[in-house]
């Protein structure tokens, strides 16, 4: 079912765990009251072509351990066509496990807050033309438990921030495909080849 407007009134739903709005086409702006949803575990909004924003207080969404963004939010991701940046309040979701960015051509760079999530183990990052790793430098620093890292068709990849040298500790699978920007990896990124 396709709506263009979330009613105010889902902020009651306090209990809900789950919110799947894929591919829901007409939706522009969700409801500031969504934010209410403490225990929110997962939101789904991957292919929302015409989302144009996150509501401002994201960062009230605490048990929020899965997020998938999409189309033309300007503060949070899957088909981001328009997506430019994230909110430095992405930094507050602390229970976040599993972000995903994925067709987000205009993105380009990460928030320096995202050094917050410190207990994130997965990113994954899909065919971001504008994408630079390098700035700010500060925006990877704190994944310390980085253990999956997926990086596909990133043009603009040229490298690691030294500061990523912390979080490269903790990898264990790294998955890096069409970054020509990329000729080597870092030395603190160490490489096994199997038999």
């Amino acid at each position: 079912m396709e709506t263009k407007q979330i009613p105010s009134s889902i902020g009651n739903l306090r209990h809900l765990r789950y919110l799947d709005l894929e591919w829901n086409q007409k939706i522009k702006y969700l409801p500031n009251s969504l934010c209410k949803l403490v225990n929110l575990q997962t939101l789904h909004l991957s292919s929302c072509d015409q989302l144009v924003e996150l509501p401002r207080d994201v960062h009230g969404l605490t048990s929020l351990t899965c997020l998938a963004l999409t189309s033309k939010q300007k503060n949070l991701l899957n088909d981001c066509l328009e997506l430019t940046s994230l909110t430095e309040g992405l930094g507050s979701l602390a229970a976040l496990r599993h972000l995903r960015i994925f067709n987000c051509p205009k993105l380009a760079s990460l928030p320096s807050a995202m050094r917050k999530l410190s207990a994130l183990p997965e990113l994954v990052i899909n065919n971001c033309a504008e994408l630079d790793l390098m700035e700010p430098e500060e925006a990877l620093s704190g994944l310390c438990c980085l253990r999956t890292l997926q990086l596909t068709t990133l043009p603009k990849l040229v490298g690691f921030p030294e500061s990523f040298k912390s979080a490269a500790s903790s990898l264990e699978y790294v998955y890096i495909d069409d970054c020509k920007g990329l000729e080597k990896l870092p030395s603190f990124i160490q490489v096994t080849e199997e038999d």
